[in-house]
């Protein structure tokens, strides 16, 4: 098995979603049935003649991962698959294990319902991920609380009472909810418990008064009117006892089991200052930190911790071995980089550059250590995701550009941004309001100063794929399909029929950015005349849109250089090259050889007749 390769699973285009009907399309241009065929996940590995010639590197550091949260996945993910690296000594310590190890359950599977982006969005839950994975075979699973750490003889405790050795400790805990709140996971919960069985007279929901989680506003999400009017309704139409303005003051335990048996909450604003309720179950949705075991054991063992573990640019903490990622970190003050913290970003995203960074770092070529040697923190540029389903069968999905969320706008000389703000432009079609739109369909499309795609919310009692929404990102308009000529010719009046056709296949494809890559590399290639590169053309010319002499230029020049330089042709080849590379994923796209077939086929039929041209 060791000598096997593990084959990573790919991102899943959600072909239901795109309209494909045996009516327009004939068999051979619909998917094949294993395509779309969800059915119970599976993990792959492949061993070919190739690998059998080529000698990995068998690295037997100790490497420990402490909290299994999707940046420790997505590290790990990265290692197994590294080329011509073996990493055989990869340990994961979690309270509860690896997601996925209890049997399935659809109250459980509700209440963590909230997808976060990247490869696994296209699954149904983490838990499908971590099992396509195989990550049980790949690395070793310790159960258990992180209770001590000693770094002089390099171990931790787990437990109190078992002892795991580490050459690279990697502390990625996530973290844990703790007090009462309001948000996108508080109406999942709300959810979870109604399929449970929990009458609706018997939940109440304790608002904070500024109506928002807080951990939720760090990460840059701020709950719209779009998701909280629904809400409101529909907890009303249910039935579920909604209280507002109030902040949780204190608990009552019973003496004999100390079980919380009734909770008490204050509002410096409503009339009743101070209400207290029965209760049976606290689900806490205000606050996240860190497990309190392992913040004792990181104090014990001096790793400098304050709002999250402290490292440096390279996820180094203030000891050498021992690293940190994910969104229970900070960058330490010296890199004025707090705006940059991994809570801003894609957890997926940011476990891939750790395992990057560690493959360079751990049995690097050349039996040397690699070290990056630079006070720039990381760049990620993934887009920030939220996806869930919430309450009386809506559908949400939240998207915008990474990073703390004060830096995606444009801002004055205070720091502040302009009331006159024109950094991102609107678009939306439908409404939440079934006065407004009957089908209760809201988009809503943020585009920048270059008609980029940065930001999309969208409503829907109607089922979407938030996976193949995420191509939308970094895309221009006029890319997908001419959006804003449609839209304002009234071609199209609905922006989920928009991005529901066939041809956005193309961009829920996990190598469409790989194509956007060549197709980048070669404008800056590209040669027009006098050795000037067609790249550094454009650039020139749309500098000097303001120079009164630019009027005068023909505005058609860059089109008519487009045309003269055989850049078009090219674009088209590579982008022929694409589909048919994608075949099996894109049948719906009529490529090259299946044009040619229908010539093929048309000039064989006995009903065709050539053309006569008389002279």
């Amino acid at each position: 098995m060791d000598s096997w390769i593990p084959v990573l699973p790919r991102k899943r285009i959600h072909y239901n979603f795109l309209n494909l009907s045996t009516d327009s399309y004939d068999l051979e241009r619909l998917p094949p049935p294993y395509a779309t065929d969800y059915q119970d996940p599976f993990a792959v590995i492949y061993f070919g003649k190739k690998f059998s010639y080529d000698q990995k590197i068998n690295l037997n550091s100790r490497i420990v991962f402490v909290g299994a949260s999707e940046t420790t996945l997505s590290c790990i993910e990265k290692l197994i698959c590294s080329s011509y690296r073996a990493y055989k000594r990869l340990t994961i310590i979690d309270q509860f294990g690896l997601p996925g190890q209890l049997p399935p359950n659809v109250s459980r599977d509700e209440l963590f319902t909230l997808n976060k982006g990247g490869t696994s969005t296209s699954f149904r839950n983490i838990s499908e991920w971590v099992q396509r994975l195989g990550m049980s075979h790949w690395a070793n699973i310790v159960i258990g609380t992180v209770t001590r750490i000693n770094r002089e003889r390099k171990y931790i405790v787990v437990n109190n009472d078992r002892i795991v050795p580490y050459d690279i400790l990697v502390l990625a805990p996530g973290q844990k909810i703790l007090i009462f709140g309001a948000g996108l996971r508080c109406f999942a919960c709300i959810k979870s418990l109604l399929l449970a069985g929990v009458t609706a007279n018997r939940i109440v929901i304790i608002d904070t008064p500024n109506f928002e989680v807080e951990w939720e506003a760090k990460a840059g999400y701020n709950m719209t009117n779009t998701v909280r009017i629904p809400m409101e309704q529909e907890l009303k139409r249910l039935g579920v006892y909604w209280v507002q303005n109030y902040e949780f003051s204190d608990w009552e335990t019973c003496p004999i089991s100390g079980l919380v048996k009734r909770s008490y909450f204050s509002s410096p604003t409503e009339k009743e200052s101070k209400i207290s309720f029965s209760t049976f179950a606290f689900f806490c949705f205000r606050h996240r930190r860190v497990n309190d075991d392992l913040v004792s054991a990181l104090a014990e063992s001096y790793i400098l911790f304050q709002d999250g573990i402290i490292i440096d640019e390279n996820f180094k903490t203030n000891d050498p071995n021992i690293y940190a990622a994910g969104p229970a970190t900070t960058y330490k003050r010296i890199l004025l980089a707090s705006h940059h913290d991994h809570m801003y970003y894609q957890s997926e995203e940011v476990g891939h550059k750790l395992a990057e960074f560690l493959i360079s770092r751990v049995g690097s070529e050349g039996g040397g250590v690699a070290e990056i040697q630079t006070l720039e923190v990381f760049k990620f540029k993934r887009p920030f995701v939220r996806a869930i389903e919430l309450l009386g069968g809506w559908h949400y999905m939240v998207m915008r550009s990474p990073g703390a969320p004060h830096h995606t706008r444009w801002l004055d000389s205070n720091g502040k941004c302009e009331e006159t703000c024109e950094c991102t432009t609107e678009i939306v079609t439908g409404s939440v309001d079934p006065k407004e739109d009957p089908h209760q369909k809201y988009f809503k499309v943020q585009l920048d100063d270059q008609s980029r795609i940065v930001g999309i919310e969208c409503m829907s009692k109607r089922p979407f794929s938030a996976s193949n929404f995420t191509g939308l990102y970094g895309q221009h308009e006029v890319l997908l399909n001419k959006m804003m000529e449609r839209l304002e010719k009234g071609e199209t009046k609905d922006l989920y029929d928009h991005f529901c056709q066939p041809w956005f296949g193309a961009f829920c494809v996990d190598q469409w950015e790989t194509f956007l890559l060549e197709l980048q590399e070669l404008y800056r290639t590209q040669d027009i005349e006098d050795g000037h590169k067609i790249a550094d053309f454009i650039r020139d010319y749309v500098a000097n849109l303001d120079n009164p002499e630019s009027i005068q230029v023909d505005p058609n020049i860059i089109r008519n250089i487009w045309d003269s330089s055989g850049l078009k042709q090219e674009v088209e080849l590579k982008f022929l090259a694409f589909l048919k590379f994608n075949k099996l994923a894109l049948p719906m796209y009529a490529r090259n050889d299946y044009v040619e077939d229908l010539l093929e086929e048309r000039s064989s039929s006995t009903l065709y007749y050539p053309k006569v041209v008389k002279y």
